[in-house]
């Protein structure tokens, strides 16, 4: 038996009499969101699955120190990153640097913790400064109506396409035609939207947390937005 996350199909793996438990654990730690509660209740829950577990799936090196925090028998975690099909995500950069405009993609779910707001204003700014880049927003979530509305108030909608939710085997197609990848959320395990855009030879420019980090060297790369900067942007 595979339980995807540890605080959700790992709370249900509890429950069941299966002889080998899989646990894999997405994030940096799956305690989230970091408050009182929830690291009071999914932490002590973390614990009891991790127990049970045969094998644990890290993403990432980042992810063991969590794991280790919460009575992971080190000896039980096996590190190895979510991989992606390499025959759906081809790299290329023929006709990317040829185009006069730049396209930028993004294709994390409009949920709060993505900053899809944060990348919509720094759109308005480039649009201040002279810079014009065409942006794809792939997916769907709670957020997208409001981030439509915010484009509008900005006056970049005509910089934007919101495409909505994809077919999985339409968004290759889209990342081909784009030469750079904006990804900023708050926190990040080891995101396989990260893989699929760089193997599909865009530019990433994503938040600097530990899980990016061990892929991506800033300036050479890609390049890393600061923490302080993106907190700076978050405030109201």
């Amino acid at each position: 038996m595979l339980a995807e996350r540890s605080t959700s199909y790992g709370f249900f793996s509890l429950f069941t009499k299966r002889k080998v438990l899989v646990v894999a654990q997405q994030g940096i730690t799956d305690v989230y969101p970091e408050t009182f509660l929830s690291k009071l209740i999914k932490g002590a829950l973390k614990r009891k699955v991790y127990q049970k577990a045969d094998l644990i799936h890290a993403w990432g090196h980042v992810m063991v120190p969590a794991m280790l925090k919460h009575k992971a028998i080190p000896s039980k975690i096996m590190i190895l990153p979510k991989g992606i099909d390499l025959e759906n995500f081809t790299f290329s950069t023929s006709g990317k640097t040829q185009n006069e405009e730049h396209i930028a993609i993004v294709t994390r779910s409009f949920k709060s913790y993505y900053n899809h707001k944060v990348i919509i204003k720094s759109i308005a700014l480039l649009k201040e400064r002279g810079i014009k880049i065409k942006f794809i927003f792939v997916g769907g979530g709670e957020l997208l109506e409001s981030s439509k509305e915010l484009a509008h108030k900005l006056g970049v909608s005509s910089y934007i396409d919101f495409l909505g939710v994809v077919k999985n085997e339409e968004l290759p197609l889209w990342l081909s035609k784009a030469n750079i990848y904006v990804s900023i959320p708050q926190t990040e395990g080891v995101s396989a939207s990260l893989f699929e855009a760089m193997a599909s030879g865009c530019f990433p420019i994503v938040s600097d947390l530990p899980g990016t980090r061990a892929f991506i060297s800033n300036g050479r790369n890609g390049l890393l937005v600061p923490r302080i900067q993106l907190k700076a942007w978050l405030m109201p």
